[in-house]
């Protein structure tokens, strides 16, 4: 049974075409698709920095990320979590890694 289901965009989503007036949420569908299944490394209203693979987003830009971790800046260490949701209120800053 598929993962997929309505407004849950696993794959770049053929939903959305180009048109002359976005809205704000309908642009920044077009920037997460553009890095599904990239490694990003983001930074948590908390101070917490995570890196994982973008797997999926919602309708709510809420972010889906397998294989990710914690990176503990303090100590240099890294811990493991897996499969992660992260709500899009509590990200305050991403990058794409290399």
């Amino acid at each position: 049974m598929p993962l997929v289901q309505q407004n849950i965009y696993c794959e770049t989503p053929r939903l959305f075409e180009r048109k002359q007036s976005q809205t704000y949420y309908e642009s920044k569908y077009y920037e997460l698709q553009k890095i599904l299944r990239r490694t990003l490394r983001i930074l948590l209203v908390d101070g917490r920095l995570i890196e994982g693979r973008l797997q999926c987003f919602d309708s709510a830009l809420n972010l889906i990320f397998v294989n990710a971790y914690e990176i503990i800046s303090d100590s240099h260490l890294v811990h493991p979590i897996g499969r992660l949701i992260v709500p899009a209120s509590e990200v305050r800053q991403f990058q794409v890694s290399n």
